[in-house]
C-alpha cells in the first residue's frame, strides 16, 4: 500500500469511525481553576456579542423579499438542478453582501478575541458553534434562530489537537498543558482508567494503530476504535457550590463498557 492510498483510506476510515465523549475531572488547583472560570467567562462574554452583533445581520437579511422569494424558488420540486443553483447562488451573494458568512464571523471574533483577552483557539471553536446555528437557518423560511450553547461558563475547546491545549503521554499518564498550567486526571474507577489507557496506547503507538485499523478498514470494510484524541475541551462546572473543572476528551471509537456491581459489564446503551 502506497502513501496516497494509506492517506486516501485514513480519510475515509475517521469521516466514517463512530466517535465519543469522555470527560474526566482535572488535577488544577483551586487557583488555576480561577483563571480558567474567568477565561470561561470572558468567552461567554464575547460569544454574546458576537451573537447579537451577527444575529441583526442576519435578521436585516432574512426580512428582504428578494431573499425569501430565493428561499420558496430554491424549494420548488420541479425547478431544474441549473435553476436551483442559480437561486443558491443569488442566496449565497446576498449572505456575503449583508456580512453573513464564516468568514465575516471569523474576522468580527478575532476583534472581540482582542477586546475579552480571549486564548485564539477557544474564540475559534467559539465562533464556529455560533455560526452553525446561523448557518442552519439560513436556508429555512421563518425559522427562528436561538443560540443552542448560552452556559453561563462555556467549554474552553480547542477545536484541534495540541491546538491551545497540548495533550501528551508521558510515564504511562496523560499529561496536559494549557499555557503555563500542566495538568492531569483524576482516575477514580476501573472505566475511567481503561479509558485513559487506551488513549495513552494510541498515542505512544499511533502509527501501528492506525495502519492496524487501515489494514482491518480495507479488508473488511470495519472501523476498530483506536481511542485518538481528535480534540480536548476545558470544561468548567459548579457541583454544590464547589467550582471544578473537568476534561472533556472526543475520541475515535465506542466507549469502554462501563462496569456495574459485582464487576459485571454494564451494556452500552443505543
Amino acid at each position: 500500500m502506497d502513501a496516497d492510498e494509506f492517506k486516501e483510506l485514513l480519510e475515509q476510515f475517521r469521516s466514517k469511525s463512530k466517535h465519543h465523549f469522555f470527560k474526566v475531572e482535572s488535577t488544577l488547583s483551586p487557583q488555576e481553576i480561577c483563571v480558567l472560570f474567568k477565561q470561561s467567562n470572558r468567552l461567554r462574554l464575547a460569544g454574546d456579542e458576537l451573537f447579537n452583533h451577527m444575529r441583526k445581520r442576519y435578521n436585516q437579511l432574512v426580512r428582504t423579499k428578494r431573499y425569501r422569494a430565493l428561499l420558496k424558488l430554491l424549494g420548488k420540486a420541479e425547478a431544474t438542478p441549473d435553476e436551483k443553483q442559480s437561486y443558491a447562488q443569488q442566496l449565497e451573494d446576498m449572505q456575503a453582501e449583508y456580512g453573513v458568512t464564516m468568514a465575516c464571523f471569523l474576522e468580527t471574533m478575532q476583534g472581540l478575541q482582542v477586546k475579552y483577552q480571549v486564548d485564539g483557539a477557544f474564540a475559534f471553536s467559539k465562533a464556529m458553534d455560533i455560526w452553525k446555528d446561523i448557518e442552519s437557518c439560513l436556508y429555512q423560511i421563518d425559522a427562528t434562530l436561538e443560540q443552542s450553547n448560552h452556559d453561563m461558563f462555556p467549554a474552553l475547546t480547542a477545536a484541534q489537537i495540541n491546538k491551545g491545549i497540548i495533550l501528551t503521554a508521558k510515564d504511562g499518564t496523560l499529561q496536559f498543558k494549557y499555557d503555563s498550567m500542566v495538568f492531569g486526571a483524576k482516575i477514580k474507577d476501573n472505566f475511567e482508567q481503561e479509558e485513559i489507557n487506551a488513549v495513552i496506547h494510541y498515542l505512544t503507538n499511533h502509527s501501528q494503530v492506525d495502519q492496524e485499523a487501515i489494514k482491518i478498514f480495507k479488508s473488511t470494510g470495519t472501523c476498530i476504535n483506536t481511542y485518538r484524541p481528535c480534540y480536548v475541551s476545558l470544561v468548567p462546572q459548579i457541583i454544590r457550590d464547589k467550582r471544578r473543572l473537568y476534561i472533556s476528551l472526543y475520541l475515535e471509537g465506542l466507549s469502554k463498557n462501563q462496569l456495574a456491581k459485582m464487576h459485571t459489564r454494564r451494556p452500552i446503551a443505543d
